[in-house]
């Protein structure tokens, strides 16, 4: 499948000269790369598009892991050094050997190139160094790992990059170990090919212990998924400036097409990273979580991608995480319209499967829940809304977020679906959690549109007081209910305004 990468590729500017690029493979090839990373940032500019074997070994450099903690500093300095060593003095075969280990000073400015280029350059000019799916990327015959790119150890090495499933693998933890990566060549002769070694380093402690859990991203490498999140913003707004609904063409090119054909839709790799950032500390790393989510949740916007199974997948990882992740899940997220239309589906899918899902065989795990009544005079019957059309396998896939919104009758009865008081505690709140969010994103979706669009059904239920005794109804007294309901009920104040 073609993506629109023109779209991105019409600013990609002329490529580097053959003498431009001579200038960083010598730099790179004699493990100087500190000098060919400031070299490649004195050529770079906007009408220069770097190339993609100097991008690759920018990604490796920029990867490669720092030395342990308790390792000799002295014997690590030793490595980056380029000094020679002496050799046998058999004069026909002088021999110099060097290592070629990326010090932490080179990888951090790696990083910063890496977060340079994609500042300057088009996204498709930096983007064609990664992996990706539906691509011909072809290790053994691209051009910028064959011929004279022989000399270059890190231009070798970085071919772990390209032989990747997609973006998200090379930022995980051990995918580049570290080695010592030494060349052995004959003496001023630079063109000859030159001998590699590679012997891992020793660990710093040799003593035997469980191997830990990899973390989905590496402690060093958090720099390259923030330069990857800056790529597939750029990416999204040159779609969007040519007129199309802002998604990332590029972003969508690292989801595998389905064996059968369709729509894209297994988003695994980046929910993991999605998970992993969020927990952290760091208030940085938990921004890069809310980013690459709100990057997925403009992918809804593609017929490309598959709407429904990706609403699915993340509302089966939410809801069954603790609601503390729950609540940083929805606070972190942006008041874009399209989160907010992702929101009302994403809650609505819950919401549904708890009232058609928990059966007499889950009450151990799921309290069985119902469906208070609303006095009206306007209602006639309080039996239950027969959710089926919520959890079936209608299509999403329109370019148009509007169609995705359901009923304000559809919101007004999830909205009082309830646990039993013996219900558990952790899913009591996560149900309350997701009450309040598809209130407040279907209500602020509704009061955005123009008055000649306004939605009558839901501007009856806001206007003769349906709405505020639907959510007087739908949240406890106390506890964190009462905040809610307490929010929703003064927001409700400003909907009547408008």
């Amino acid at each position: 499948m073609a993506y629109p990468h023109s779209v991105a590729g019409s600013q990609e500017g002329r490529e580097m000269s053959r003498n431009q690029r001579d200038l960083v493979d010598t730099c790179f090839e004699e493990g100087q790369y500190e000098s060919g990373i400031q070299t490649l940032e004195q050529l770079r500019s906007l009408n220069l598009r770097p190339s993609v074997s100097h991008i690759r070994q920018l990604l490796y450099i920029a990867l490669y892991p720092p030395p342990p903690e308790t390792a000799d500093k002295r014997k690590e300095k030793g490595q980056v050094s380029m000094s020679p060593i002496k050799s046998s003095p058999n004069k026909n075969n002088q021999q110099q050997r060097s290592t070629h280990i990326p010090s932490p000073d080179a990888t951090a400015a790696a990083q910063s190139l890496l977060t340079s280029f994609a500042l300057t350059n088009s996204p498709i000019s930096i983007y064609r160094a990664l992996p990706q799916y539906g691509s011909h990327n072809d290790v053994r015959s691209s051009p910028d790992l064959t011929g004279e790119e022989d000399d270059s150890i890190i231009a070798r090495e970085s071919a772990c990059i390209v032989k990747s499933k997609h973006c998200w693998a090379i930022l995980k933890e051990r995918f580049i170990q570290r080695k010592q990566l030494s060349v052995m060549s004959k003496k001023g002769n630079r063109k000859s090919r030159s001998s590699y070694i590679y012997d891992h380093e020793e660990e710093a402690s040799v003593e035997s212990a469980e191997p830990s859990p990899l973390s989905s991203v590496a402690d060093h490498v958090w720099p390259v998924l923030d330069w990857l999140i800056i790529l597939f913003e750029n990416d999204e707004s040159l779609t969007e400036d040519v007129g199309l609904p802002r998604h990332s063409p590029l972003l969508l090119s690292q989801i595998p097409p389905p064996v059968s054909g369709g729509a894209r839709c297994d988003v695994d790799a980046p929910l993991d990273i999605v998970w992993y950032s969020l927990m952290q500390s760091d208030h940085m790393r938990k921004t890069m979580g809310s980013r690459i989510m709100s990057l997925l949740i403009n992918l809804m916007s593609s017929t490309h991608f598959d709407t429904n199974t990706f609403v699915t997948s993340v509302a089966a990882r939410l809801f069954s995480s603790t609601p503390d992740f729950c609540n940083t899940f929805f606070s972190c997220l942006p008041a874009s319209s399209s989160v907010l239309t992702f929101k009302v589906a994403l809650c609505r899918k819950y919401l549904a499967g708890v009232s058609t899902n928990a059966g007499p065989e889950q009450s151990n795990h799921r309290p069985k829940p119902q469906a208070r009544a609303i006095r009206s005079a306007r209602r006639s019957s309080t039996s239950q809304v027969d959710f089926a059309s919520s959890t079936g396998t209608t299509n999403l896939l329109s370019v148009s977020n509007k169609s995705m919104l359901p009923s304000a009758t559809e919101i007004m009865q999830l909205s009082l679906i309830e646990y039993h008081e013996t219900g558990l505690q952790s899913g009591h709140a996560q149900l309350v959690r997701a009450k309040y969010e598809i209130l407040l994103a279907y209500g602020t979706l509704k009061d955005a549109l123009p008055t000649e669009q306004k939605d009558s059904e839901w501007q009856a239920m806001v206007s003769k007081g349906r709405l505020e005794q639907a959510i007087t109804l739908a949240f406890p007294q106390e506890g964190e209910g009462c905040t809610y309901r307490e929010a929703l009920l003064a927001t409700l104040n400003i909907w009547r305004l408008g």
